[in-house]
């Protein structure tokens, strides 16, 4: 979802290849960055939290409550509450404008803006608030606490987004993510969660556009 609120920083004048270039370079470099400073900082301090965060078995699913059912089941749930509250849900136009715009143009311009969205942006915020923030939040207030003052802070991380009325989607859409995260124990879910609502809102205001 950060990928909207990036589009809004990007110079207008540079071509859609170049633009959709430099973002999905910047956002690889930041979740790079962001992984390289939680694990460094995690370590350094209390151990069980560490352990809790750098190691979100991904490998072990198996020995996870269904994660990959949660993740069905709250995709279904987190779009039907959109569709619902579309009239306030939606994406402002500014944004979505601007995305449609990145997947029309083809190229170079849509596979970057995918990849941003589906597949870094995901990772970057879900290793962020849920992975570290959360966790490290419920080691010390326990489970809900974590969930609700995460996802809060979610919300803050997409002002553009919640200014333009739609705070209580993402705080919404937060504390899904969350609630899947500690049900399940892994970040996975939340993981594909996020990535697939992504995608799914991109394919909705693409088709949008060319109707």
């Amino acid at each position: 979802m950060i990928f909207f609120c990036s589009l809004t920083f990007l110079p207008d004048c540079a071509p859609f290849s170049l633009q959709a270039a430099s973002l999905l370079c910047l956002q690889s470099l930041e979740a790079l960055a962001a992984t390289w400073l939680v694990q460094s900082t995690v370590q350094e301090h209390d151990d069980a939290i560490a352990g809790r965060i750098l190691e979100p078995q991904f490998s072990r699913v198996l020995r996870n409550r269904g994660w990959l059912p949660t993740s069905v089941l709250c995709l279904i749930g987190l779009l039907l509450v959109v569709v619902a509250t579309s009239s306030t849900a939606a994406c402002a136009p500014k944004h979505g404008d601007s995305v449609v715009e990145f997947v029309t143009a083809g190229g170079m311009s849509r596979t970057g803006i995918i990849a941003v969205s589906c597949l870094i942006t995901p990772y970057l915020e879900e290793y962020m608030y849920r992975g570290f923030l959360l966790t490290s939040l419920a080691a010390y207030f326990g489970w809900p606490a974590g969930v609700l003052a995460s996802s809060v802070v979610f919300v803050l991380a997409h002002l553009p987004l919640a200014a333009g009325g739609q705070a209580l989607g993402l705080l919404f859409t937060g504390c899904v993510l969350g609630v899947s995260f500690v049900y399940t124990g892994n970040l996975a879910t939340s993981l594909v969660i996020h990535s697939l609502y992504n995608a799914t809102l991109l394919l909705a205001l693409s088709s949008s556009s060319s109707c």
